[in-house]
């Protein structure tokens, strides 16, 4: 999905100074540190994962705070 995400964001004029970082991991234990981004992109993923609560409690671990 990363081609497709780079391309959406260059079409969408985010190609310059903003920086798009793919990163693979498991919704559950993000491999990010805390407050260490900006957005996060979650589309088609939590029907698959098996604990939901635990997945969007790690996104909130991981946005700054005013994250989107």
């Amino acid at each position: 999905m990363t081609p497709y995400a780079r391309k959406s964001a260059k079409e969408a004029g985010l190609d310059g100074g903003v920086s798009l970082r793919n990163v693979h991991g498991v919704a559950e234990a993000l491999p990010l540190q805390d407050g260490s981004v900006d957005a996060v992109v979650c589309t088609l993923t939590l029907c698959s994962v098996p604990d939901q609560g635990l997945a969007l409690a790690e996104i909130r671990r991981v946005l700054r705070p005013g994250g989107t």
